[in-house]
């Protein structure tokens, strides 16, 4: 799911709208039907794709909000903010990018860093 998201964020969706039917030209939405257990989806019709695909984005853009990568203006307007930038450059995880960003400073030693780089998601597949 990361990984359509920031997908996502890097075609500059600007609102709820735009995400969702981004979202629907994704190899995701044709894997939703395919293995709807692994999704939680209830079913696999349109109907069940067209329900889901917003509660997916809502939750995600409340994820992407929280860890300060986009801002949500009037609930529909979206601003990407540094975060998230920094994110897709790298091709890393929101809770990597907001891990890094709350607990590194300018004093940080090299043990803390080596601790936040081993916490990472993305240690998990080295």
């Amino acid at each position: 799911m990361i990984t359509s998201m920031q997908k996502l964020w890097c075609a500059k969706s600007r609102s709820s709208e735009d995400a969702v039917d981004y979202l629907t030209w994704t190899f995701m939405y044709h894997r939703l039907a395919q293995n709807p257990i692994y999704y939680n989806l209830q079913g696999v019709s349109h109907r069940h794709l067209s329900d889901h695909l917003p509660e997916l984005l809502e939750s995600t853009l409340s994820d992407l909000e929280s860890s300060k990568c986009v801002a949500i203006e009037d609930d529909m307007d979206l601003s990407p903010l540094n975060h998230r930038m920094i994110a897709a450059y790298y091709y890393i995880s929101y809770t990597t990018i907001e891990l890094f960003s709350s607990s590194l400073t300018a004093k940080t030693k090299l043990k803390a860093l080596l601790e936040n780089i081993s916490s990472a998601s993305e240690s998990e597949r080295l």
